[in-house]
């Protein structure tokens, strides 16, 4: 499968959705032009900024694949991803925030402590199973805010590290503006409930890539891949996913015979 192969063809896919996903107004071809060092009129400093240190992220996780991350590595990813919206890049949130439900309904996470995700890194680490791990370290950087900015950023390489080291795939925000606000919708409520179900779900079925999901994609010409379908397509290339297809996707056996048969028939 050789997601290295894949993430060095479609780099620049990935760092345009990212930033897509962060608001930056730049079109796919603007984006490729300001990561060949161009410059490209209309796009302001910090947005180009923004795509610039996406680019130095990525191959900061290239560089040290295979090399578990604690705190420093992972400060230090924050602080290379940060932009100058950022005034403590790679810093711990000293401050508090909330995130805001579509119902205007506030939700807060604790203000960070160092020996707690310290701690946390630590145990994350531990996981075997690397989609387990991948998505433990999503959820984990997510929800609790710990640098003083760009948390989601941080937390997309962060999995992006773990699936790339095991040849899983990669995972990445849907340059669509319905698709990708119904993940803010859901990851919200992963805020507030912190049952990742659905957010995982939505996660893989939309947002996974590989050569072979993209395969099934332009086949099946649908931008969403059914979820066990992607759990199969995962575990063919390794042995380590031990996550159970029909617990993580949250579907029975005879639904999961009747959603192929669906898939296959479009």
């Amino acid at each position: 499968m050789n997601t290295k192969s894949y993430l060095k063809r479609y780099l620049n896919d990935v760092i345009y959705s990212q930033a897509f996903s962060e608001g930056i107004a730049a079109t796919f071809p603007e984006t490729e032009r300001i990561l060949e060092g161009k410059k490209v009129d209309g796009i302001s400093s910090s947005d180009y900024e923004v795509i610039i240190s996406l680019k130095r992220a990525w191959q900061y996780i290239y560089d040290n694949l295979g090399k578990d991350f604690y705190y420093e590595d992972i400060a230090l990813l924050n602080a290379i991803v940060s932009d100058a919206t950022n005034d403590r890049p790679g810093q711990l949130r000293q401050e508090d925030v909330f995130v805001r439900d579509k119902d205007n309904n506030r939700w807060y996470p604790e203000l960070p402590k160092e020996f707690d995700v310290r701690d946390t890194i630590f145990k994350l680490n531990q996981i075997n199973d690397p989609l387990e791990k991948g998505f433990a370290f999503f959820a984990y950087f997510t929800r609790s805010q710990v640098f003083n900015n760009c948390n989601k950023r941080t937390s997309f390489l962060l999995a992006n590290k773990v699936f790339l080291e095991n040849e899983l795939g990669i995972l990445y925000p849907t340059p669509n503006a319905a698709k990708d606000q119904e993940y803010k919708i859901e990851l919200v409520e992963y805020y507030k409930s912190q049952n990742t179900d659905k957010l995982f779900k939505l996660l893989l079925e939309n947002n996974f890539h590989n050569y072979k999901l993209d395969s099934i994609r332009k086949e099946s010409k649908s931008e969403t891949v059914p979820c066990h379908i992607v759990l199969e397509v995962i575990k063919s290339s390794t042995e380590s996913i031990k996550s159970d297809v029909y617990d993580f996707c949250g579907v029975t056996k005879e639904e999961v015979h009747g959603l192929t048969k669906d898939h296959q028939e479009r």
